[in-house]
């Protein structure tokens, strides 16, 4: 017992230093978002809200944070509806030949480099005319956040018990009875997840404003 608590304990403190390390950063940029000067100085040497004045009154910089929430809550939405489908097709089809494959596909944009996505999604899209339009936003970051969604939802597939199912089938659910009260709600942690994820992602890869893109 004493063993298994040192290796909880360590687990604990190991967890806590990754997240430290992952918060530092912003715990320096929200100080710095105070600064009255036009400069990166940690600590500021003054302190002032006209950033966040700027950020409201300036047309360009509002019109960017409100499409920005736009692209991301739609973009989020179709991840979530399209992740969450393949994740259970993939339950499904538990071992069958051609499972894998299919995985790795999905998977494909978390192994590779976002820079080198954005350049191949860029000569693409230059051909179709999607280039900085809204559609075309959509497009790209529904695809960046569709693996976020199939990795957390099988996470949560895998201590799902498919008898439950067959429980409610059993005492007449139909097909969508059985997905809407009984697979969605004990997926949903893992679907939760990955839709905050897919936000996340969204809202960090791009502003877009009716000048057309200010930063990916």
């Amino acid at each position: 017992m004493t063993a298994v608590r040192a290796r909880r304990l360590l687990l604990w403190l190991a967890g806590l230093l990754v997240l430290l390390w992952l918060t530092l950063p912003t715990l320096i940029i929200i100080p710095v978002s105070f600064t009255d000067k036009a400069s990166f100085l940690f600590p500021p040497k003054g302190w002032s809200l006209r950033w966040y004045r700027n950020l409201f009154e300036d047309p360009a910089w509002r019109d960017a944070a409100l499409n920005s929430v736009l692209i991301a809550a739609l973009s989020a939405l179709i991840a979530v509806v399209l992740g969450t489908a393949a994740a259970v097709g993939l339950f499904r089809w538990g071992r069958l030949r051609g499972r894998e494959p299919i995985r790795a596909a999905l998977l494909t944009p978390l192994i590779i480099p976002e820079i080198v996505l954005g350049i191949g999604i860029y000569a693409a899209f230059l051909r179709l005319g999607l280039v900085g339009t809204l559609p075309g936003f959509l497009l790209a970051h529904s695809a960046l956040g569709i693996p976020m969604v199939v990795t957390t939802v099988l996470a949560s597939l895998a201590s799902f018990d498919e008898n439950l199912e067959r429980a409610a089938a059993s005492l007449g659910a139909g097909p969508w009875s059985t997905a809407r009260q009984v697979t969605l709600p004990l997926v949903s942690p893992g679907l939760i997840a990955g839709a905050l994820f897919a936000l996340i992602l969204s809202f960090d890869n791009g502003l877009f404003t009716d000048r057309g893109v200010v930063g990916v």
